[in-house]
């Protein structure tokens, strides 16, 4: 099996070893639904914290899309608000016309 990588397929392998410490997320899923903290440790691949094999990964995914992605950090100020997830700010301005 092989995931799509910047446009093109890498193999299931390839894949964990760019990606030590990231996230799986569904290309459908919303609100959270279909995220996977994906890790790698001592040579094992751990989903949300469990053990699991390839195979059992890819049961897992089934025939969906997902996005890969290296986790990220936020900053300290923006943390405080919210601890447990990245948090956003959106901005809108308003144009009198």
């Amino acid at each position: 099996m092989s995931i799509e990588h910047r446009f093109e397929t890498i193999p299931f392998g390839k894949m964990l070893s760019l990606c030590n410490d990231c996230f799986c997320k569904s290309l459908d899923g919303e609100n959270g639904e279909g995220v996977y903290h994906i890790q790698i440790q001592d040579g094992s691949l751990l989903v949300n914290g469990d053990q699991y094999s390839e195979e059992k990964f890819w049961k897992l995914l089934g025939d969906g899309r997902f996005l890969v992605q290296n986790k990220i950090y936020q900053h300290k100020d923006m943390e405080r608000l919210y601890p447990l997830s990245i948090n956003t700010l959106r901005i809108i301005t308003v144009r009198s016309l």
